[in-house]
């Protein structure tokens, strides 16, 4: 793969600790016998010109096994399969699928990595086969809005796919919706189920309504998914949570069987004072067995919530904010530097680490988390600029290797960043 100036290896050292953050974040670090280390390691801007300022960040998506890492832009009509190195991190550029998905949004894999789902803008939706030796996308199938029975799907932003496989949720923002699909995980086939959307659609300012014979006949009216951004499916199955614009988390029970979902409870934040900093929820993740819930959100900062494995019933533990955004912390409310505009969050798979992107701070927070304790800890703050890194201008969305020893990073002048992480004693 050809590195420019934005994609060459990275030489100069951005080595961040937790220890080196205490004084930036206020927070004491002498609970923690390790400290996590943050190394660039490279990157990547094929397809993705450096000069394009004014273009739509972009976004990745890595496979389960961890073998392959999907970026893109939302403006764009070019998906690219990178192949991952497990030992150093690197990627290499396998193949492109151009000019046939245009503006896609975020995508999702099944969990034997062997699909590929992709949104987008038109509205339609794909499911493609990765080869595993090529990296090559093969098209399985094309669903679109309006035909063979398919509704909800005018606006498609997000999807997810259940852990066993057999389901397959996809939001529509616009019309304030969630396509419901069961998925063949062998084949790759979907087929349409249902459509929820919000018993607020239609009211005037609040989203567009499905023709009433559509609704009748394909749609059910709900609670729990006004002004829906993100969607995310609890490791074990039975939950699917949908994160609003309005303030809220909502919780959904699946019933495994036949995909469908039944409202179970809203979580929301107060609206005239900040509480729980559940507002235009951009991002969804659970921890490893899925005991809490991480949340990051536009406005700026995450939030962590217990999760009742039974009820899907969630508590709220703990939020972080932006700096500046309190005159000062509070008991479960706290601060800190690059949280602005969070776009995405995810937890490594050993539950230890949490990052989360700051698209208006260009950085990418890494929090150490407490299970005991039950917090979370500001591990670490890999930023734009600092010692002449990039990579990170608007980053858009995150990724953990599955070993969880290298984060990636997309933005709007990379298709990827990637950083080395390890721990050492502080």
């Amino acid at each position: 793969m050809r590195e420019s100036k934005g994609g060459t290896l990275m030489r100069n050292r951005c080595i961040l600790t937790v220890t080196a953050m205490a004084m930036l974040f206020a927070v004491p670090v002498s609970l923690w016998a390790q400290a996590l280390r943050v190394t660039p390691v490279a990157i990547y801007a094929e397809g993705v010109g450096q000069t394009q300022k004014t273009a739509s960040p972009g976004c990745l998506t890595l496979s389960p096994d961890g073998r392959f890492l999907v970026a893109m832009r939302d403006s764009g009509d070019t998906v690219f399969i990178y192949a991952r190195d497990a030992e150093d991190g690197k990627l290499r550029l396998m193949s492109k699928l151009q000019r046939s998905v245009s503006e896609p949004r975020r995508v999702a894999f099944t969990p034997d990595s062997k699909f590929l789902v992709v949104p987008e803008f038109l509205p339609r939706l794909w499911c493609f086969g990765l080869d595993e030796r090529s990296g090559a996308l093969t098209n399985v199938q094309l669903t679109e809005n309006n035909k063979r029975n398919v509704v909800g799907m005018e606006s498609p932003d997000a999807c997810c796919v259940s852990p066993d496989g057999k389901s397959l949720y996809v939001l529509g923002r616009r019309e304030m919706t969630l396509a419901c699909f069961r998925l063949d995980s062998r084949t790759g086939q979907i087929e349409f189920d249902e459509c929820l959307q919000s018993v607020n659609a239609g009211l005037p300012g609040e989203g567009l309504a499905l023709p009433l014979p559509e609704r009748h006949a394909r749609a059910r009216m709900v609670e729990g998914m006004f002004c829906p951004m993100s969607v995310a499916c609890s490791p074990d199955g039975r939950h699917v949570l949908v994160g609003l614009s309005r303030k809220a988390l909502s919780v959904f029970a699946r019933d495994a069987a036949t995909s469908r979902l039944t409202f179970v409870e809203q979580i929301g934040e107060h609206p005239s004072k900040l509480e729980n900093n559940l507002v235009r929820i951009s991002g969804i993740a659970f921890h490893q067995g899925g005991a809490y819930v991480s949340t990051c959100n536009l406005t700026g900062g995450l939030t962590l919530l217990r999760r009742d494995p039974e009820s899907g019933s969630l508590h709220f533990i703990q939020a972080w904010v932006d700096a500046g955004v309190l005159k000062a912390p509070r008991d479960s409310i706290h601060m800190a530097e690059g949280l602005r505009s969070c776009s995405d969050i995810i937890w490594s798979k050993d539950g230890k680490w949490l990052f989360v992107g700051g698209s208006t701070d260009q950085a990418v927070v890494a929090f150490a988390f407490d299970a005991a304790g039950e917090r979370l800890i500001p591990a670490a703050l890999i930023r734009q600029g600092v010692e002449n890194l990039s990579g990170l201008d608007l980053v858009n969305s995150v990724a953990v290797s599955p070993d969880g020893k290298f984060l990636y990073a997309a933005s709007r002048d990379a298709s990827a960043a990637v950083f080395a992480l390890s721990v050492s004693d502080p």
